[in-house]
């Protein structure tokens, strides 16, 4: 089939635009809990301080300078260092493994995603992902839910070491992929990190939200050309 509009390449944030969590970080730190750290001691109130505090000062600091990782490592080092224990490497990998392996039963595919992958990927459009964070997490939360199969992309923030807020990110795949921005189109459901940076190197932006009342006054760049409630309303667009 030929494509149906303009667009040659189609990106997509992954968490709240493709994918949501039913499982909440704190039931996968309760896990990490109860098969790690109650052996060695750790009450579960100065735990959950400890998680609290670092959690601030993780994402604080990815903000500013970080991309979030896989293992998550600099967070659970700290807090190991707060509470002065000594974790032999299987054990550290024990803390990730647990980690993962909650996240990934807690996540499921948002409405129609599968129908509007599989429609997009038949009209020959070429498919990829733009999400923080690194390559290992994001392809796993994929082919997990199997619809690694229709992207041809995974641009991750590790690749350029600054988050979505930047626009490097954005500029890396531009190169990447060699084409027009204009023939980019950017779905994603934060207008900070989806709109944005991608308005400012001319990406086409789709913003995905239930809101009627979003305000773009005295926000330079944050309006979206598409303003969509669900992602099958995607089609339409390129239609």
């Amino acid at each position: 089939m030929k494509r149906m509009s303009k667009y040659k390449v189609i990106l997509f944030d992954v968490d709240d635009t493709l994918i949501c969590n039913e499982s909440s970080a704190d039931s996968r730190f309760e896990l990490i809990f109860e098969k790690i750290f109650r052996d060695y001691g750790v009450s579960s109130i100065k735990y959950t301080e400890l998680i609290n505090k670092n959690r601030i000062w993780y994402f604080k600091n990815e903000d500013q300078k970080l991309s979030p990782t896989y293992a998550r490592n600099l967070f659970w080092q700290k807090i190991l260092k707060e509470l002065n224990i000594s974790l032999s490497i299987k054990k550290q990998k024990e803390i990730v493994d647990l980690y993962w392996q909650k996240c990934l039963e807690g996540i499921k595919l948002k409405s129609n995603v599968d129908k509007v992958l599989s429609t997009l990927k038949d009209h020959r459009y070429k498919l990829g992902i733009l999400s923080n964070g690194d390559f290992y997490s994001k392809a796993c939360k994929l082919t997990h839910l199997k619809v690694d199969k229709y992207f041809s992309y995974l641009f991750t923030t590790e690749l350029v070491g600054k988050n979505k807020f930047s626009t490097d990110i954005y500029k890396y795949a531009i190169e990447t992929l060699n084409i027009n921005p204009e023939d980019i189109m950017m779905v994603g459901d934060t207008i900070e990190q989806d709109v944005v940076p991608a308005n400012k190197v001319s990406i086409n932006t789709v913003l995905i939200s239930k809101s009627d009342q979003l305000d773009y006054k005295g926000r330079k760049y944050s309006k979206p050309d598409f303003k969509i409630k669900t992602l099958d309303a995607i089609l339409k667009i390129v239609s």
